[in-house]
């Protein structure tokens, strides 16, 4: 009976979540660039443990939103699961796609990033226990690296596909694979 609930639950979270709209009708998986990069993200360094509220920060600042709530949002809390992330950017007025990308061409992150969506990804940093998530914001297929905000860094990092997948197919149930866009 909970795990009735629990799919329940789940399809009407998911429910809500329909496709960004398409900004670039000439680009579709299969006729990526190959290079694009989104530009104008102001980049939020954050406090200690505290990854997502300055992702979230930096992608709704891009789309026109100041927000001052992030500042206390689980500051040193021991992570965020995908569900708890998703109804705190609905509760915000954004609209949400999420999706898991397994793949190793990443061709859905490469193609939400040609529409000049953001991508937030969770990951998990070498061999260490903590998750981590960045935002990428583009991506070279001649290099073979992604562009992304990291929040530990505070600017931009190019990392190598190789190097991304091994994040990106994390041990953890909350980040493998994860794959978030929003958008207004």
């Amino acid at each position: 009976m909970k795990r009735l609930i629990v799919i329940g639950l789940m399809l009407i979270l998911s429910g809500c979540a329909t496709l960004p709209p398409i900004k670039n009708p000439q680009i579709t998986q299969e006729n990526l660039p190959s290079q694009y990069l989104i530009e104008g993200i102001e980049i939020i360094k954050p406090r200690y443990n505290s990854c997502v509220p300055a992702c979230l920060e930096t992608v709704f600042k891009f789309f026109g939103k100041t927000p001052d709530w992030t500042k206390g949002w689980l500051v040193g809390a021991r992570g965020t699961t995908d569900i708890d992330l998703e109804r705190f950017v609905r509760l915000h007025g954004f609209n949400i796609y999420s999706f898991y990308d397994g793949y190793p061409s990443k061709k859905k992150i490469k193609y939400f990033l040609s529409q000049g969506y953001p991508v937030l990804v969770g990951g998990q940093v070498g061999h260490e226990s903590k998750l981590h998530m960045i935002i990428l914001i583009g991506y070279d297929q001649v290099k073979e690296e992604f562009w992304s905000i990291d929040p530990s860094y505070g600017r931009i990092i190019k990392i190598p596909y190789k190097r991304f997948n091994e994040f990106h197919s994390t041990d953890s149930a909350y980040h493998k694979y994860y794959g978030l866009v929003i958008y207004p």
